[in-house]
């Protein structure tokens, strides 16, 4: 019989970190846990780690970018990858930011999801800058 963890009871009881350290030593398997993550549709390479599926499955509905995405658009590359680096958002988040803002992620990107989302959202936002002086300029 196998016994499937509830993890909502889990998350409510130990918290993210608790959970997640909870899961990265239990006796389920890599494959039970990543069936589990998938379950949950949560994002993950095709060949996660033991802690990556962990972290997914504890930190993907605990929030963790708590800036606004115009906020994002005005940092530049380093102060994003420093700022991403500081937050740990999960994998499912940050992909959730990217797609809204229309940011393909293709398999290499997949493996530094950080310093992807840095440089793609610091460009765009660059770009978003030197639109808006364009505007300003020609008025």
């Amino acid at each position: 019989m196998s016994v499937t963890p509830n993890l909502d009871s889990l998350l409510d009881w130990l918290g993210p970190e608790g959970t997640k350290s909870g899961l990265q030593e239990s006796k389920l398997t890599l494959k039970e846990l990543f069936e589990l993550a998938k379950e949950r549709g949560l994002p993950l390479s095709s060949k996660p780690t033991r802690e990556e599926v962990c972290n997914e499955l504890a930190y993907a509905s605990a929030k963790k970018i708590d800036l606004p995405v115009d906020k994002l658009l005005g940092m530049d590359e380093v102060e994003l990858a420093k700022y991403l680096k500081q937050a740990r958002p999960s994998r499912s988040e940050l992909m959730g930011i990217l797609g809204d803002l229309g940011i393909h992620i293709g398999s290499d990107a997949r493996r530094s999801l950080y310093a992807f989302a840095a440089r793609e959202m610091s460009d765009l936002g660059m770009y978003q800058r030197v639109a808006r002086g364009k505007k300003q300029s020609s008025d």
